[in-house]
């Protein structure tokens, strides 16, 4: 496909259209000039809704529209027209076209309401303070220093449970004392980040806690109750054959087989029956959990004689059954932490709700949730869908692959609504590049542009386009980056991509890979605070991988080309402004 033909396509305001392009390929000047097609052919400001996932990027979209709006009312006929040209206006009616682009400054200046460029979270907001109030959402605050409002509620949390003795309060103590107090309070921050898609997994009745656990149980196949290791126990063949097994090695001359029948034989005695299985373990086991090796050999029958067969035939068979046990038991450990993190978790989760509902406080989970829940809700759903369809006929959504599952459970819930095709729907356009999500911190899903591409074409009659050609990359980066995900299965659909400027020096080098550093370990005996700081376990490895990277930016000082000003020296600022510029890179861990 031509770039005309595609531009054409891409920018036709009568059709909704998905557009999967790569880095430099100039999505974001592709979106600002398919919205000033949209007011060219007509469409009010207040009409368009643009979402895009930062503010940087929403303020730099309001920028160029506004640049560009100034360009078309000061700017010669030619100007204009070549403007107008470069967007596929059509010829034929170039000459209304710009009499309506020399218009639209001001008319999108005066437009009430106006173009909504704005964030999810934004747009979420918008939506939340304009919500019923039965829905008890007015009045609230978005806090967005969501670490230190979790601090102040861990301190209050951890308070309340040493004050009362329920399941949460037992489950966090089980937690702390196994788990240690930074993971713990890791795991439930991890959780309350996430609770969004806690609730709309497990909902937010009083019931939600057991039917998630009953989930997990049939998921990892076990019961409410530890039963691998005593079921073991309590089989007599199981047992008469490992007495038969201690039997034989008895027989040996070796250490090592003695040793393993002095250990079995103390299994056979022991009361706790986790110290039983811990024998039985290291008898068959190796330390890394796969079966002792055995084998057929001369010697082997010259310490056991007839026998010999007969314990390579117990030893397969009795460790196949520890292994299966061992398995069973790790989703039984599994599940126990998970039920123990849940039950904690679903506390600590209350605490959060109370202490912002009491202070009207909400976060951009906040947000999200509400929304989903709001549109969820059929009293609520036909007010909020009200709304949106009142107001908004074109949407354009950027950098999609940093989009979360839920937001686009949102948009689909809206989408979705329209029903029938006769219905009068919104033009939909989206654009963004799945191997650039780079938000997944924030729960961004590349897998979610594909899904949206699918019922975008489905349900909308949308027309997917590809552009695979960038402008600012060098030839031996794209050659880089065709590699990589010729043969990644996250992106089946992957298509080689070219840059368009061939002579643009480049080149792309690894660093060395980053170890971990080995565990502190505590001295047993007592530290004296005052002389000695406690040893804080610390992942070293950004830390290093950022020195290796400036230590290696600061050494290299070779010209950089590409810049028709000239050469410039290689320096850590020329290498954020040039993509085109040598490229180190961190090796694939």
């Amino acid at each position: 496909m031509s770039d005309a033909s595609f531009i054409g396509q891409a920018l036709d305001p009568r059709r909704s259209v998905v557009v999967e392009a790569c880095a430099g390929s100039g999505k974001t000047w592709l979106l600002v000039s398919r919205i000033l097609r949209l007011l060219i052919d007509g469409a009010a400001p207040g009409e368009i809704l643009a979402i895009t996932y930062t503010r940087k990027a929403a303020r730099e979209i309001e920028e160029r529209l506004s640049d560009w709006l100034r360009q078309l009312a000061v700017g010669s006929d030619d100007a204009v027209c070549d403007f107008l040209l470069q967007r596929a206006v059509p010829l034929e009616g170039i000459d209304a076209a710009m009499e309506r682009a020399r218009g639209l400054y001001e008319r999108v200046l005066r437009a009430q309401p106006s173009i909504t460029v704005s964030t999810f979270h934004g747009w979420f907001a918008r939506l939340v303070q304009g919500a019923p109030l039965s829905s008890d959402l007015a009045g609230f605050v978005l806090h967005e220093s969501g670490v230190r409002l979790k601090d102040e509620v861990w301190q209050l949390f951890a308070a309340a449970c040493g004050r009362r003795n329920d399941a949460a309060a037992a489950s966090l103590l089980w937690l702390l004392q196994h788990a240690g107090p930074e993971a713990t309070r890791n795991l439930l921050f991890r959780l309350s980040d996430r609770r969004a898609e806690w609730h709309a997994y497990a909902g937010e009745g009083a019931d939600a806690l057991s039917q998630a656990l009953s989930i997990l149980r049939d998921q990892l196949g076990v019961g409410e109750v530890p039963e691998a290791i005593d079921t073991l126990l309590a089989d007599e063949l199981f047992m008469r054959k490992l007495h038969e097994y201690a039997g034989i090695l008895r027989r040996s001359d070796l250490d090592r087989d003695l040793e393993a029948a002095t250990r079995l034989e103390a299994s056979f005695a022991g009361a706790d029956s986790g110290t039983r299985f811990d024998l039985i373990v290291t008898a068959l086991l190796t330390k890394e959990g796969t079966l002792r090796r055995r084998e057929a050999s001369k010697k082997a029958e010259q310490r056991f004689g007839a026998a010999a067969a007969r314990l390579l035939d117990l030893h397969a068979r009795l460790g196949e059954r520890m292994l299966a046990v061992q398995a069973a038991r790790r989703e039984e450990q599994a599940y126990e932490l998970n039920l123990h993190v849940l039950t904690a978790g679903v506390a600590w989760l209350d605490a959060i709700e109370q202490y912002k509902h009491e202070r009207r406080l909400m976060d951009f989970a906040d947000l999200e949730w509400h929304v989903a829940r709001m549109l969820a809700d059929e009293s609520r759903a036909a007010f909020l869908q009200a709304r949106l369809d009142a107001r908004y006929r074109h949407i354009l959504l950027d950098e999609f692959q940093d989009t979360n599952p839920l937001q686009w459970q949102i948009l689909l819930a809206w989408l979705a609504a329209y029903g029938a095709p006769d219905v009068v729907r919104p033009r939909v356009f989206v654009v963004g590049d799945p191997k650039q999500s780079i938000y997944r911190f924030r729960r961004a899903e590349p897998r979610v542009f594909d899904c949206a591409s699918d019922f975008l074409q489905a349900e909308y009659g949308a027309q997917l386009l590809a552009n695979d050609t960038t402008r600012r990359n060098a030839p031996h980066l794209i050659e880089v980056v065709n590699r990589v995900f010729a043969d990644e299965p996250q992106f089946p659909h992957f298509r080689p991509h070219r840059s368009i400027n061939d002579d643009l020096p480049g080149r792309v080098e690894l660093l060395p890979l980053c170890a971990k550093e080995e565990d502190i370990v505590e001295p047993s005996h007592w530290r004296d605070p005052l002389a000695r700081p406690q040893a804080v376990v610390e992942d070293s490895r950004r830390r290093e991988e950022a020195s290796l990277l400036a230590a290696r930016i600061r050494g290299d000082r070779r010209p950089l080309g590409g810049d028709r000003q000239g050469q410039r020296a290689c320096a850590p600022g020329a290498l954020r402004r040039h993509h085109g510029a040598d490229t180190a890179a961190r090796h694939p861990a």
